[in-house]
């Protein structure tokens, strides 16, 4: 009895998943079954152990110690662009912007998680594709400035 109840709730979670790629939605009966395993879950409790697991996820990976770099990203990119020391961030000014971020993450998270996702995988293809960019830009100022000299 347990393995079909686990079937069925893999087969309507699999539904879901495929529902909202293509557009549709699920049937009534499949709404009042996971309707009815709610009621269940919030009678026992475990729904709210669920709840709380995932809020200590989310205070986490939004925790201003994990932020504090990837706020810091832009004045990093500068100060390796430019080289001006003013793009050099104190450790005061990198823990304020984390506490501010972590505060907007943790919000927006809870608010529209589709694009929290969207924006961190952004931030972290930026992260990964920023470095790349500037040792490119740098290897084609020199070929120039090379060429100038011959």
């Amino acid at each position: 009895m347990a393995e079909e109840t686990e079937h069925s709730e893999v087969e309507a979670n699999w539904k879901d998943i495929v529902g909202g790629i293509t557009g549709k939605t699920r049937s009534s009966s499949a709404k009042r079954n996971k309707r009815a395993k709610k009621n269940a879950e919030e009678e026992s409790g475990e729904g709210e152990e669920e709840t709380g697991d995932l809020q200590e996820k989310i205070n986490a990976t939004f925790s201003p110690t994990n932020l504090r770099e990837l706020v810091s990203m832009p004045a990093n990119i500068m100060l390796s662009t430019t080289g001006h020391q003013h793009w050099l961030l104190s450790s005061e000014e990198k823990d304020v912007m984390a506490e501010g971020a972590s505060s907007v993450a943790k919000t927006f998270i809870r608010t529209d998680p589709k694009w929290a996702t969207l924006c961190i995988a952004l931030l972290n293809i930026g992260m990964v594709y920023g470095y790349r960019i500037k040792k490119e830009y740098d290897l084609r100022r020199e070929e120039v400035s090379e060429e100038v000299k011959s």
